[in-house]
């Protein structure tokens, strides 16, 4: 009876052992067995950027089963179309990413996104984030009516957008005759983030200046950045001339002349008109020596001659000023 005693103790003694080895082997396998990590995105979003820029777009990927494969996803703001392109590891090995979005792709603000898929199918993805593209407008689309003589001026604003401070060049170009100059006061601007900044744009015209449309495009340019906008530019002038050119007259008669004056290129202000040159013994009317010119005005000048002029040959000189331009034409009287 002891005997089978002994051996059930033995027997129990024995499958604790078994136990207790098993349970200790069984402890080491999960303390050496590597737990495995969860696929993981960081990155610090890119917020703002100055149009045209190269936009640089870095992700740390660690994590999952395998090797990582990276896409970045992005379009224009305006844009629904995405592109899908693949970031490339910076350093063989490592977990940074990286892509480059060139200079033409960033005419405007991005929306962009980062995905991750690891070896078994895992998927990873960033919210979409919006990169502001900081750029510049003008608010300034006129069309100006500059007289000769005299200097003018128009205000010309300058928008900063999503938070543009860079300082920018002014130009302008298309007008084509040395008379008339354009300039900016100031000739660079630096607009303040998110608001606005007024530029004068001056034009001195000569009175020489031959009137005319003048197309001009007004431009602003800060690095690769430019934006211009287009004004039409009107000089305005008038014509004056007389018919007939020369009359031949005897003692006591009179004779008559028309005056046609003719507003172009937008003239619309007062003329006055003088008659010189006419010599002691004659005399002469005009239907008036003021008007306000705004289109065509037909005038009549009559001259008359007396006993007491002497015969001879006359030259009476009419003129026109008005919008900054002296016009004039010479009339030829004979007296025989």
């Amino acid at each position: 009876m002891r005997t089978l005693e002994d051996r059930l103790v033995r027997i129990v003694a024995v499958g604790f052992v078994i136990y207790s080895v098993a349970l200790t082997s069984l402890s080491v396998v999960l303390m050496v067995m590597p737990h495995g990590q969860a696929l993981s995105i960081q990155h610090t979003p890119v917020k703002q950027i100055i149009v045209g820029s190269r936009l640089e777009i870095q992700a740390v990927v660690t994590g999952g089963a395998g090797d990582a494969n990276v896409t970045l996803h992005y379009k224009p703001l305006s844009s629904t179309q995405w592109k899908v392109t693949q970031m490339q590891l910076m350093v063989k090995g490592g977990s940074t990413y990286l892509h480059e979005i060139p200079r033409n792709e960033t005419t405007e603000s991005v929306d962009y996104q980062i995905c991750a898929k690891d070896g078994s199918n895992i998927s990873l993805c960033t919210p979409t984030y919006t990169v502001a593209a900081g750029d510049f407008k003008f608010e300034a689309h006129s069309t100006p009516v500059f007289y000769p003589n005299r200097t003018s001026s128009m205000d010309v604003k300058i928008q900063s957008v999503n938070g543009f401070n860079q300082t920018i060049d002014l130009s302008i170009s298309g007008l084509t005759i040395q008379e008339a100059k354009a300039t900016f006061e100031p000739s660079h601007v630096t607009p303040p983030p998110s608001q606005s900044s007024i530029v004068k744009l001056s034009f001195q015209i000569e009175a020489s200046a031959r009137g005319g449309r003048y197309d001009l495009t007004v431009s602003g340019t800060s690095g690769a950045v430019k934006r211009s906008f287009g004004m039409t530019l009107w000089i305005p002038d008038f014509e004056f001339v007389g018919n007939p050119s020369n009359q031949t007259l005897k003692l006591g008669d009179h004779t008559a002349f028309t005056i046609t004056l003719r507003s172009m290129y937008c003239y619309d202000n007062p003329v006055r008109i003088s008659v010189q040159g006419i010599p002691k013994g004659m005399s002469y009317n005009l239907t008036t020596s003021e008007l306000q010119l705004n289109g065509t005005a037909v005038l009549a000048l009559s001259i008359e001659t007396t006993a007491s002029v002497r015969k001879d040959i006359y030259n009476v000189t009419v003129s026109a000023i008005g919008g900054g331009r002296l016009k004039e034409f010479t009339i030829i009287l004979i007296v025989v």
